[in-house]
This record gives structure tokens, C-alpha cells and sequence, in this order.
């Protein structure tokens, strides 16, 4: 769960430059360098249209979103396509490896490869058809939440066919983001003694955990829960700044509260982390909220005062992003202290000759005929026999 969490951390901390109040310049050009809507650097977007001089200003300008708000202050477009356009085709790529992947494993199978070959074939098919899909759709969900919402709350008259379409594929991300609520639903109902090879599959969804006390199979399930709720209000109520704040600061302490009632992790650290982040998470639109009661009661707030607030907000954020980052560490360290490390505990044992010393020495091979003579059924017979004997003599001796 490590990388989706940082994803879905670092997705939410960017949804935060958009709670419409006047704010710092120095939180304004933080966000502005760090959580960009805009920067698709390194990302294929396959949607983009062909750079002809009338579809680029259409792409570039056209689509901006217009009106008092935060969306028109970053320059946001209202295209889900646009936005949203490169880490869909990312999913795409990845859902289009899967049958591949599963004919392979039938063919593989029909010729007879060797088991073993076959085993290591089955693990990394399962990693990427379910752990993998997973983990890119949990790290995706704020985005893809936040592309739609904003595609579908300022969708105005169609400038262009792409419109239709954006809109579109729009309203079938929202009903994927609800199927993938489902199907986590679902995920924490199932039995893993009756579901072995489902439970396995989706070991992501887990922890790591084996705690009786500790919910880990429901963190996705709420933490998706939280990212969709938190997103559609912020994204839908800026003409309501103080409603927006408010509503994301209740969002936000909920789900902190729940964090504190019930253990998500079983690992100690690791839980602490995700409570001191949540904590930060509730603080964050707190921040911005005193801003939003200085506008609604209409007094001007001094500048002094609004930057101290914004390196409030810079520190919270960048503390969030830091122990995300360490959380992650901390997740990859386990993985591999029971992966990786104890293989090469088995290596390191096997070439100094360990596990010869602990087997201690070999038996000795003993003759066929020295068993036999060893062979307690047989000796018991020959006792029968030698004492048969002597009662045989005895008896003559007396007659």
C-alpha cells in the first residue's frame, strides 16, 4: 500500500490550491512549482489532438476555466481529456497487458513448460492483472475524481467535438471510480479461507498485516471513501469558500478520527505516521479556513499575517509529503527484509556450509546381512527356536 498512498497523499495535498480564498504568494507560488493540474511532463497523453493552429488555441486557451475561482487563477482547462489524459492512457496501456498476459499463460501451458518456469510466470502475471491494476487505480483515484467533477461541474455549451467526447469518458471515469468503491467493498467481505487464490491476489489491499486488532483490509475502502468526498465538495463549492473550507476541514477530521479509533496498520511506526499525517490533513484546511472567515466578515487581512499563514501551510504540506516518502521507505524496507533478504540469508548459509554442520553426520550403511542379524522380528525367532531346543533335550534327559 505504500505507493498508493503516497500518490493519493500527494494527489490531496495539491487539491488543497484550490480552496477559493487569498492566500499567501509564497503558498501560491508553492503550489504553483509542486502540484500543478497543468504539468504533464513525462506523461504520453494519446487524446491530445493533432497541433494544428486552430485545435492548439482550442487545447492551450479555449478551455480554460472562466469565473472567480482558483481553477481560472492556476489556468485549469475543463477537459477531462486534457487533464486526466495521460494517466488514463498509463491505465489503458496496463489493462491492455492483462489478456495478453492470460494467453500466454494458456499457451504455456498447452505446450507443457517445465512447473517451475510456469510458477514464476503465474506470480508476475498475478502482480501485474491484480496487485498492479490495483495499486496505478488507487494512485489515480484523486485525479481522476478531481477531472471529472471539473469536467462536469463547468461544462458549458460544446465549443468543439472534443467536448462531447471529454465529457463523455468524463462520466465513465465516475462510474469506474464508483465500481472500484465496489469492488473494495466486496474485497473486505470475502473470506480468505474460502478465497485462497483471490485473497492472494489482491495481497496489496492487505498491509502486509496478519494483527487481529488492526482494520488493514479496510483502509483502501475508507481512504477512497475520504478521497472521493473530499474531492467532489472542493471541486464543486467554490462559489462557497467558506462552505468549501468548512467542508474539507469535517472531511478531513473524520477520517482522522477514524484513524485514531481504529488501527489501520499493525506496524507500530507505520501507524504513528499515518496518524501524525492525518492530524496534518485535518490542519491543512483549518489554515485556509481562517482566511475564509476574514473574507466573510469582511476584514482585510494584514500581509505579514497572510504569509505567516502560508509557511503554515507550506510546513504542513511539505511534512505530510516527507512522511509519506518515509512511509514508503519503511514499506519497501519490509518487503524486502521478507523477500530479498532472507533469500540471501539462505545463499550466505548454503555457501559456507551451514546447513551441512546442522545436519550432522551422514548414518552409516549398514550390509544386508548385518540387518538381518540385527533384525529384531528374526532374533525373537531364533530365542523361540534355541529355547524350543532345550526343552526338547531336557524332556529326553528325564525319560
Amino acid at each position: 500500500m505504500g505507493t498508493p498512498i503516497v500518490f493519493t497523499y500527494s494527489g490531496l495535498l495539491g487539491l488543497y490550491q484550490y480552496l477559493n480564498v487569498n492566500y499567501g504568494s509564497n503558498a501560491v507560488l508553492f503550489f504553483q512549482k509542486f502540484f500543478s493540474l497543468n504539468d504533464q511532463s513525462g506523461s504520453l497523453n494519446l487524446f491530445e489532438p493533432i497541433e494544428t493552429e486552430s485545435e492548439s488555441k482550442y487545447w492551450k486557451s479555449d478551455t480554460r476555466i472562466q469565473g472567480d475561482n482558483k481553477f481560472h487563477f492556476f489556468m485549469i482547462s475543463n477537459l477531462f481529456l486534457k487533464n486526466f489524459g495521460g494517466k488514463l492512457s498509463l491505465i489503458l496501456g496496463i489493462l491492455s497487458v492483462v489478456p495478453v498476459l492470460v494467453l500466454i499463460s494458456m499457451v504455456i501451458q498447452h505446450v507443457g513448460v517445465n512447473k517451475k518456469y510456469l510458477r514464476v510466470f503465474e506470480k508476475l502475471r498475478t502482480f501485474i492483472q491484480w496487485n498492479l491494476v490495483f495499486s496505478v487505480l488507487l494512485a489515480c483515484l484523486v485525479p481522476m475524481v478531481l477531472s471529472a467533477c471539473i469536467q462536469i461541474n463547468f461544462y458549458d455549451q460544446p465549443k468543439a467535438w472534443f467536448d462531447v467526447i471529454s465529457t463523455s469518458v468524463s462520466i465513465v471515469a465516475v462510474i469506474g471510480a464508483a465500481s472500484l468503491v465496489v469492488a473494495l467493498y466486496f474485497l473486505t467481505r470475502i473470506d480468505a479461507s474460502n478465497y485462497p487464490q483471490l485473497s492472494r491476489s489482491t495481497e496489496i489491499l492487505s498491509n502486509q498485516g496478519a494483527s487481529p486488532t488492526a482494520k488493514n483490509k479496510y483502509w483502501a475502502l475508507f481512504s477512497s471513501l475520504r478521497s472521493i468526498f473530499l474531492v467532489t465538495l472542493v471541486s464543486t463549492l467554490s462559489n462557497y469558500p467558506m462552505v468549501q473550507c468548512s467542508a474539507a476541514l469535517g472531511v478531513n477530521a473524520a477520517f482522522f478520527f477514524g484513524t485514531v479509533t481504529w488501527r489501520f496498520f499493525d506496524r507500530m511506526i507505520k501507524d504513528i505516521i499515518i496518524k501524525t499525517c492525518e492530524a496534518l490533513h485535518a490542519i491543512i484546511p483549518s489554515l485556509f479556513l481562517i482566511h475564509a472567515v476574514y473574507e466573510l466578515m469582511g476584514v482585510k487581512m494584514s500581509e505579514q499575517m497572510r504569509t505567516f499563514i502560508g509557511w503554515g501551510i507550506i510546513a504542513s504540506v511539505s511534512a505530510v509529503t516527507v512522511l509519506s516518502l518515509v512511509f514508503q521507505a519503511l514499506e519497501m524496507w519490509y518487503t524486502i527484509k521478507s523477500t530479498v533478504w532472507n533469500a540471501l540469508k539462505v545463499f550466505y548459509h548454503y555457501s559456507i556450509g551451514t546447513d551441512i554442520w546442522k545436519r550432522g553426520p551422514r548414518p552409516r550403511n549398514i550390509p544386508r546381512e548385518e540387518k538381518e542379524e540385527l533384525n529384531p522380528k528374526k532374533v525373537y525367532n531364533e530365542r523361540n527356536k534355541e529355547e524350543a531346543r532345550n526343552m526338547k533335550d531336557t524332556n529326553k534327559e528325564e525319560a
